[in-house]
């Protein structure tokens, strides 16, 4: 076989340098000129001389693979229009014969005289005008039809292709495409607006297939391309000669020679004749803005061509229609991740949460799959919580693309070396980060704009403002590279802790005063705190302390109770200052109280006083006597109680901490007071709901429209009670997300206004997410709590089986944390449903609870049970108006099931 044969195999080969053979056939198989070379030179078996190493090793594969069978074929050529006479074309076929006999055809020479040839011979198959090609050769000698027969066999022969059926170099490749039909139908509409569309996005997004896809799917004869798809590879082109080049050989074209613009409009006209063509162009970005002016010349010169670019960041092209490409939805990701898994692979659960890790970026379930080959999914899941994209990064890519690493690695070399010291330099931040703090941390002008532009390139992500300053964050596995290339990383490290230090004095100085930073602003700086803290506790515990304070804010809303304690044990432990600490043991208190553990608060709220008044820090002492009045310590008495709240209140409107003064009037509100003026109470909670509505920020958004909720409720009126419910928790679910503890605290509001206004099963679905929800969280006591008003829901349907079950936990969780008060409630409930269930030692067993066997004193215990009590005549058939009647006149009362709610339980059927 002449040497000639393998010289554009060669070409294309020593380009695969670093690839296996297997992956370098892959590749290769996706151009369609050295697809029909390889099934010639690899079909002898035979090693020819002339072949580079880098070819020989893809024969050898190839034969081990096995050609597979013809591949889709595609002229190489140009597609002559117009009127040509018949010496012309018998000058022509004489030139070609010139080249024909042993040898066959020469790939590159006289290119439009074979297509030419071909168009005579197959017809309208080819070519537009193809029927008037077929009628100009009924003049041409006949000894010349033998010629063009006679190329037809040496180009089978020597690997030209026959006339095709789809015109196209697109292959299908043999795994599933899942999802994207919202983008296929973008890139219609797309080609609807303009000539250009312009996939974009990071690494590893999925634009490539998606662009084939498209391609695919545009097949000539119905999507009207008379001319084509054709994949034109980039990625190797640095030039905007190469690119032309590649344009052109891929259609079978010749650039010609001369300027690029001169070079693009002749091949555009080429391609123009054509009619209707699709080019997809993949990675774009190194070419960038260079690729416009051969973008613009090819469109300008055929009015047919369309143009299908990938690329990661936009063109610039005034005629582009960018479609920024997204991550696969959840089920999609899903399904991904198990279609690319090995059939031997057992599906398990677990696969779902390996998704939730990785988000929906098709590389990176594409390379978990390959590692589920080799462990559960419990495994790999762990293996990516601990050590993040690292066990990624240098895994193959599938169908023979670069590894994870390769792939970041092209994205930082076309940065410039500016904005590769941003990048790396801002790689110390945890989390998202603000526009200033990457300002200190970098310490070089002009960084807003650079992240700007790494923004644009993908690497980062743009996030919600806080403070009105621009917030951004690293895109998945980017941050790790990045953070490989940071070579100044120790003084980048002490740069960013000491920065986050005056951002939390300033925060702690702010605090609680009409200046209140919003705690949202303090959620999105968590994991810049926490590496804060990790840098400093070894070099100056005192600051470490006054991040950890801050830190702690920040996870009492989203982290599990043994998280935050941990932290604030961990905390304590450094020499830290008096007024940080008692900060640190009130926030130990606050938690202990959340788990029920009384004895525990007061120990800390003891303690943490007076160290808040000898450091001088009024909001430490506002905070620390407003801990003693919490309604939920009852086992401090009623004066002392009361004294601690006029004390915060005194503390707080001298130095105008409002959320402090708000929150000491709702605690008078709920005071046991003996004769309980309800007025004074309802006026209270209303006056706390006005001062927290005057303050910035969705926390203190949430708290005034609980404490309206609160003041309605003991008002009477339960649907604006539910109203105001409804506001704080759609707030708290757009301001912290549905698995915070603000969300779940607000729902435990909520439901209480549902229960008492009789939607029983809304109350049920509400309360059952409010337990869930705080048992993640740690709050046992807060979980504990919603469960007891599921009881009173599940009794309101009539579900009393359920509703028994539910109580009896709660009962016995209650026993371990020695609440006395509750456990009575509940036996109290659990008479009802016992006497609705027919057990008729019920009754007796609810006079003994109320009658001074007890278990603790409850003022609201004896009306509380006589409204129960009604339940029992109910049963024994007293009429439902008189019984009405006597609820009414019983009234509500703030610690049990109000009149409203028994009067319901009357018309349970009894069971």
């Amino acid at each position: 076989m002449p040497t000639w044969v393998f010289a554009d195999l060669n070409e294309r080969a020593d380009g695969l340098e670093g690839l296996d053979a297997t992956a370098a056939v892959d590749a290769l198989r996706r151009d369609a000129v050295a697809s029909w070379l390889l099934d010639n030179v690899g079909a002898s078996g035979v090693l020819p001389a002339g072949l580079t190493e880098p070819m020989a090793d893809v024969v050898r594969a190839l034969a081990r693979l096995g050609t597979g069978g013809p591949m889709p074929r595609r002229v190489i050529g140009d597609a002559i229009g117009g009127e040509v006479a018949p010496r012309h074309l018998v000058a022509r076929l004489k030139a070609i014969e010139a080249h024909l006999g042993e040898a066959g055809p020469v790939p590159g020479v006289y290119p439009a005289l074979r297509v030419e040839l071909l168009a005579l011979y197959a017809g309208s198959g080819c070519v537009r005008d193809g029927d008037r090609w077929r009628r100009r050769a009924r003049t041409t000698p006949h000894h010349y039809l033998l010629g063009v027969r006679h190329l037809d066999r040496g180009a089978w022969r020597w690997g030209l292709p026959r006339p095709y059926e789809r015109p196209t170099n697109l292959v299908a490749r043999a795994d599933a495409f899942l999802g994207r039909q919202a983008e296929l139908d973008a890139i219609e509409v797309g080609f609807a607006r303009g000539p250009l569309v312009t996939l974009v996005g990071p690494p590893g997004i999925g634009k490539t297939r998606l662009a084939e896809q498209y391609g695919l799917g545009r097949h000539p004869e119905h999507a009207g391309l008379a001319g084509g798809v054709w994949a034109v590879e980039a990625h190797d082109a640095r030039r905007p000669e190469d690119l032309l080049a590649r344009v052109a050989r891929s259609v079978g074209l010749e650039p010609g020679d001369g300027p690029v613009t001169k070079a693009a409009d002749r091949l555009g006209l080429q391609i123009g004749r054509r009619g209707r063509v699709l080019l997809v162009l993949d990675n774009l970005e190194q070419l960038l803005p260079a690729a416009t002016e051969v973008l613009d010349a090819l469109l300008r010169a055929a009015p047919g061509l369309r143009i299908l670019a990938t690329s990661r960041v936009r063109t610039g092209h005034p005629a582009e229609w960018a479609i920024e490409v997204p991550e696969l939805g959840p089920d999609a990701a899903l399904a991904l991740l198990r279609d690319r898994m090995p059939a031997r692979v057992e599906r398990e659960p677990q696969d779902a949460a390996v998704v939730q890790v990785l988000g929906g970026r098709p590389l990176f379930l594409e390379l978990a799959a390959t590692r589920r080959a080799s462990r559960s999914a419990a495994a790999l899941h762990a293996e990516l919580v601990e050590r993040g994209f690292e066990p990624l990064s240098h895994a193959p890519g599938p169908h023979g693309r670069p590894t994870l690493e390769a792939t970041l690695r092209w994205s930082w070399d076309l940065l410039d070396p500016e904005a590769q010291a941003t990048l790396a330099a801002c790689s110390v931040f945890r989390g998202s980060f603000s526009a200033p703090a990457a300002q200190a941390v970098v310490g070089l002008e002009g960084v807003a704009e650079r992240l700007d532009r790494l923004c644009e390139s993908y690497l980062l992500r743009r996030m919600p403002a806080t403070e009105g300053a621009p917030r951004y964050q690293f895109l998945p596995a980017v941050h790790a590279f990045a953070e490989a290339c940071l070579t100044d990383g120790a003084a980048q490290r002490e740069r960013h802790a000491r920065w986050f230090v005056g951002w939390a004095r300033d925060v702690r100085r702010r605090r609680h005063t009409r200046d209140d930073l919003p705690l949202s602003a303090v959620l999105a700086e968590v994991g810049n705190l926490e590496a804060a803290w990790a840098h400093l506790r070894e070099r100056d515990a005192m600051a470490a302390g006054e991040v950890a304070l801050v830190r702690v804010e920040g996870l009492r809303e989203v982290a599990a109770g043994d998280e935050i304690l941990a932290v604030v044990a961990e905390s304590l432990a450094l020499d830290v200052s008096d007024s940080t600490r008692a900060g640190l043991l009130l926030a130990r208190a606050d938690m202990a109280l959340l788990r029920l553990d009384e004895a525990g608060c007061l120990r800390d709220c003891v303690e943490a006083l007076p160290l808040a008044e000898a450091a001088g820090d009024p909001l430490q002492q506002a905070e620390a006597h407003a801990a003693f009045a919490r309604p939920a310590l009852r086992s401090v008495d009623l004066a002392t109680r009361e004294s601690h709240i006029f004390r915060a209140l005194a503390l707080a409107e001298a130095h105008g901490l409002v959320v402090v003064e708000a929150m000491a009037w709702s605690m008078l509100a709920y005071l046991p007071y003996p004769d309980r003026d309800e007025a004074l109470a309802i006026e209270r909670l209303r006056r706390s709901a006005e001062l927290l509505g005057a303050l910035p920020g969705p926390t203190s958004a949430i708290r005034a429209s609980q404490f309206r909720a609160l003041a309605a409720f003991r008002a009477g009126d339960v649907d604006t009670s539910i109203a105001h419910a409804r506001i704080a928790v759609d707030i708290a679910a757009a301001a912290f997300g549905t698995h915070s503890f603000r969300y779940h605290d607000a729902l435990t509001v909520l439901s209480r206004g549902l229960v008492h206004g009789g939607q029983y099963e809304e109350a049920v679905t509400v309360l059952e997410a409010a337990a869930a929800g705080m048992d993640r969280l740690g709050r046992a006591g807060r979980a504990v709590n919603s469960r007891y008003n599921l009881v009173l829901a599940l009794l309101g349907v009539g579900r009393l089986a359920e509703a028994r079950a539910v109580g009896e936990a709660a009962v016995a969780v209650y026993r371990t944390m020695r609440q006395v008060v509750q456990i009575q409630w509940l036996l109290e409930l659990d008479c009802v449903i016992a006497g609705l269930q027919g057990d008729p030692g019920a009754e007796d067993r609810l006079h003994a609870l109320a009658g001074g066997e007890g278990l603790a004193a409850d003022p609201d215990r004896a009306p509380r049970c006589a409204l129960y009590a009604l339940v029992f005549d109910r049963l024994r058939g007293a009429p439902l108006e008189a019984l009405d009647a006597r609820a009414d006149a019983i009234g509500a009362f703030a610690a049990g099931a109000s009149a409203r709610v028994v009067k319901g339980w009357l018309r349970l059927p009894a069971r």
